[in-house]
């Protein structure tokens, strides 16, 4: 009785370490990278800041849910320096998410200009939101990587394992 006990709390302990994020490598041939999502990624095109944006790029971006978050990973072609259009994608993610900026910082990853950004704010159904981004550009590509999610829905491993998984081919 005893050893079916303790193999039953076994089972139930390497149950709980189980990962609850299905991480899947995306190659996204198209933008020349690849990231970790966790699960199947879709793709979709359309006007870099949206349709009123006019002739400012277009934007591919592969999304994926998984529980309480969304994982995006994109990029989009500029004619001109895409350093130039780092705070016009801060500004609109923080305007899709209705929400104030709580980190903005920049760096360097190699050749690339790297901005990392927090944003805290609210979805459309009126729920919290916490937004996690790094904008990368380099040449005349942006590419950028983010989720969104509700407040301590992921941990800090998951969070990591995402951003550092993102590398150009």
């Amino acid at each position: 009785m005893a050893r079916s006990g303790i193999a039953a709390l076994c089972c139930c302990v390497l149950m709980a370490c189980s990962p609850e994020l299905d991480w899947r490598e995306l190659h996204a041939d198209e933008g020349g990278f690849k990231v970790l999502m966790p699960g199947r990624a879709m793709m979709a095109s359309g006007p870099a800041g949206g349709p009123a944006s006019g002739n400012a790029g277009m934007t591919t971006m592969w999304t994926a849910e998984s529980g309480h978050a969304l994982f995006g990973a994109g990029f989009t072609d500029y004619g001109d320096d895409a350093v130039t259009h780092i705070d016009a994608s801060r500004d609109g993610l923080a305007r899709n998410l209705r929400g104030k900026i709580i980190e903005d910082r920049d760096s360097r990853d190699g050749d690339m200009t790297l901005r990392v950004i927090r944003l805290e704010g609210v979805a459309s159904d009126g729920a919290a939101r916490v937004m996690h981004a790094q904008l990368y550009a380099s040449g005349h590509r942006l590419y950028q990587i983010a989720i969104i999610a509700k407040p301590g829905a992921l941990t800090d491993n998951d969070l990591e394992t995402f951003f550092t998984s993102f590398k150009r081919k």
